[in-house]
């Protein structure tokens, strides 16, 4: 997809939003919601640029309501029938923080460390701060279950169900049908990318991910009229539910303050997180992880320097002076680890970019590593190309920090594992295409910062390296290492106390 056509996608799903009309059920399509410029992300969209006929388009809307349908009845037969409140240890409790944050894998199951907020919330805790800590069930198991694994924590928990009982659930059923009724209706007499948009909308709007927006909005309603917090704060990076979560808030308890964490990268042309909707769905406060993203939102967003502040965040850089430099003279380092972001279509960019490279380059090694929620066993299962590979590959099991240790480069796309690799004096080489927005997290970093098309040119680059001294191969480091200590700051849960406390937000 183009820049432009991009740019007016994003423009025309915010006048959607924007409208009159609009409301709960409408905001809570995270298909209206754009989140960045990622191949991944836009997939959805590429059709509405394409000519497509009306039938296809009629057989791809009901392959969709079907799956839809077919979810919601499966949804109402098998999943709990327990509402999520029953998992709530302290109904008579109040807080001044809810904190809402995600259960992605059960091995984070009754952890202190909270996978987005680390030790934030018993930080907050041993200044003085009452928080229950609110968790997006991600996991295939029931709430109660879960929610029992904390028993006896500092931070009450509570997981949200994935049901809120027949009656209810029918009920989100039927807001959404009618949502869909006036969409259509909607799209009657618009241009041709808004008819299409609106027309779409109609259809995701009957989605799962739709509903599951409007159970969270509903629950989170009922867990801030029991807790009465003076706060409640969301990870934030331009998803439906981050704005609905903010609303739910002001509806029950207008005095809510509502505050966001950016705690991922700001990408070149990111674009949800930047924009403000109708003022129920915005924070009154963002924190960001560093003084990068910070300064990022100032620059180019609808917010201003009043409502945007360094939280910081506990993936930054290690503090490592020279020892950096001098252990890059060790021969060992002459590796080049490939770290794909956890999407099997990125890893196989990668990664077969890569096997041309190690062919091209047999006295190299390259180290494969692939983020933990994917296996090499189900990658190579999938795409035989990848099982005949040369010895110089080597398909990583070890931990990030030790194949840190023996490689000299990084090649990547979207992680913001770069940045630590950064820290650890590896230099980072963009694997980019002709005509694709860039989906670098250091789009703004122009020393010790390397870019390829090809094979060709990472050959070329790598025995050029290869060939520096020490002093040549890190000449800029120092620049790209200071911008990376910015990218995420330490934490200072005291600016967030604090600012909890004077309810100066």
């Amino acid at each position: 997809m183009e820049e432009g056509q991009y740019r007016e996608i994003c423009k025309t799903c915010d006048e959607i939003l924007m409208d009159d009309s609009s409301g709960i059920a409408c905001t809570a399509i995270p298909f209206l919601h754009i989140i960045r410029e990622h191949p991944v992300f836009l997939i959805n969209y590429n059709s509405l640029f394409n000519r497509v006929s009306g039938f296809k388009t009629l057989i791809k809307d009901l392959y969709l309501i079907t799956r839809s349908v077919a979810g919601l009845v499966k949804r109402l037969l098998f999943s709990e029938k327990k509402y999520f409140w029953e998992t709530y240890q302290n109904k008579g409790s109040q807080f001044d923080l809810i904190i809402v944050s995600h259960l992605i894998s059960e091995i984070h199951v009754g952890r202190d460390q909270d996978f987005y907020f680390g030790n934030i919330p018993h930080e907050l805790i041993s200044k003085g701060n009452s928080v229950l800590l609110v968790l997006m069930n991600h996991t295939s198991k029931n709430a109660k279950d879960l929610a029992e694994k904390w028993n006896g924590n500092k931070v009450p928990v509570v997981i949200l169900s994935d049901s809120l009982g027949m009656v209810k659930e029918l009920g989100l059923v039927w807001s959404v049908l009618k949502e869909a009724i006036r969409l259509k209706k909607y799209s009657f007499n618009q241009r041709l990318l808004k008819r299409k948009l609106v027309s779409r909308a109609s259809v995701e709007v009957l989605s799962g991910r739709t509903i599951g927006t409007l159970r969270m909005y509903w629950q989170l309603q009922s867990i801030v009229s029991l807790a009465k917090p003076k706060a409640i704060l969301v990870t934030f990076e331009g998803h439906a539910w981050e704005r609905l979560a903010f609303a739910a808030a002001r509806s029950v308890e207008p005095g809510c303050k509502c505050l966001a964490y950016q705690h991922a990268a700001i990408f070149r042309v990111q674009h949800a997180i930047r924009r403000k909707l109708k003022p129920k769905y915005n924070p009154d406060l963002i924190f960001t992880s560093g003084t990068v993203s910070r300064n990022q939102l100032v620059q180019s967003s609808e917010f201003s320097e009043s409502e945007v502040l360094v939280l910081g965040s506990d993936r930054g850089i290690n503090e490592i002076g020279m020892r950096v430099q001098m252990r890059s003279t060790d021969p060992i380092r002459h590796a080049c680890l490939v770290l794909p972001e956890g999407i099997e279509s990125e890893c196989l960019l990668l990664f077969n970019f890569a096997l041309e490279c190690a062919i091209n380059c047999p006295d190299l090694v390259f180290i494969w590593r692939l983020h933990p929620i994917l296996s090499f066993k189900t990658l190579i299962d999938n795409n035989p190309s990848l099982r005949d590979l040369p010895p110089n590959i080597t398909l990583s099991s070890d931990s990030i920090e030790t194949d840190f240790t023996v490689s000299k480069w990084v090649l990547y796309r979207g992680t913001t594992a770069v940045v630590k690799a950064i820290g650890e004096g590896i230099k980072p080489v963009y694997l980019a295409f002709n005509g694709e927005m860039t989906i670098d997290p250091l789009y703004e970093l122009n020393e010790w910062h390397e870019s390829v098309l090809n094979p060709i040119e990472m050959k070329a680059l790598l025995y050029a390296d290869k060939d520096k001294t020490n002093s040549e191969f890190f000449s800029g480091y120092e620049g790209a290492r200071n911008y990376c200590r910015n990218f995420y700051n330490p934490v200072s849960v005291t600016t967030l106390s604090s600012t909890i406390k004077s309810g100066s937000i």
